[in-house]
């Protein structure tokens, strides 16, 4: 067993999701080394607590045992490093044919972009632009596609292999992942999930506008219905009893706020609890 220090060690079965599964079984494989950000794995087992955790991560460590099961930040995951020179550029998505984005350990991004040509009577218009971490220009280049490839060839290149993730340690040959005890979102116990840290776990709420839409616009729509999946307002599903919710109720946020995570094939809202506004009364 591991011992971390005011941390929490995880296993997880992989660190990124490149499977998407379909209804009716389809399974289909993504790059899921591109766009890491939106495929990085969110849960694993817990696999070592501190024995002595101090201060608010002794509050959540308190919670969790070895081989729980957790959901956590996708920062974990996504916390990627650069073994080479701070110069080289890694690709940010799968390349393709009209668009490329690369960045530097720096934060530089690097763009390339083809505009599509004018009814047809002219070719593409090629761009590329560098940009610093905060979006500033720093230099660019518009022509064609040869012109940029030219421009493009200054810059030193590396590919997504050569990253790393700054979170995944080895010790004595098994792979565990540093998780900061902040970044523990909640804990599945049985059939049910709970919040563990300061985080409402929430559940989508959709509501069926059809007749109202049909009363509005004056058109009928006789074979489907018309849903709405609200942003500002979420089911409570667990955390928050410190605020007096209890599970069930309706909870309003600024959407700006809103975290959106897919928690063991199901979709969730998660709201920091200093970002919940009220609680909606039951009508």
């Amino acid at each position: 067993m591991v011992n971390p220090i005011n941390t929490v060690f995880l296993t997880l079965d992989s660190a990124l999701q490149d499977e998407i599964l379909l209804e009716g079984g389809i399974k289909l494989y993504q790059a899921a080394e591109f766009d890491v950000e939106w495929n990085s794995t969110v849960t694993g087992i817990v696999a070592g607590i501190p024995k002595h955790p101090t201060g608010l991560c002794a509050e959540v460590c308190e919670k969790l045992k070895v081989g729980d099961e957790v959901a956590f930040s996708y920062r974990v995951v996504s916390d990627r490093g650069y073994p080479k020179a701070e110069d080289f550029f890694s690709p940010m998505f799968e390349p393709q044919p009209d668009r490329k984005e690369y960045r530097n350990s720096l934060g530089d991004k690097l763009k390339v972009v083809a505009m599509p040509a004018v009814h047809g009577k002219f070719n593409k218009i090629w761009v590329g632009f560098l940009t610093d971490r905060k979006g500033n220009h720093i230099d660019g280049v518009q022509g064609n596609e040869r012109e940029v490839d030219n421009w493009l060839s200054k810059f030193k290149f590396s590919g997504v292999q050569d990253m790393f993730f700054n979170n995944l340690l080895n010790i004595k040959k098994t792979e565990y992942w540093r998780c900061a005890f902040t970044e523990i979102l909640a804990k599945k116990k049985k059939d049910k999930i709970v919040a563990v840290n300061d985080r409402i776990i929430c559940e989508p709420i959709e509501e069926n506008v059809k007749e109202r839409w049909q009363l509005e616009s004056g058109i009928a729509l006789p074979y489907q219905d018309l849903k709405i999946r609200y942003v500002d307002r979420a089911k409570v599903i667990s955390g928050g009893i410190e605020l007096g919710l209890r599970e069930g109720d309706i909870v309003g946020f600024s959407s700006n706020y809103l975290e959106k995570y897919s928690l063991w094939n199901s979709k969730y809202y998660l709201i920091k609890k200093k970002h919940i506004i009220g609680k909606w009364l039951a009508q």
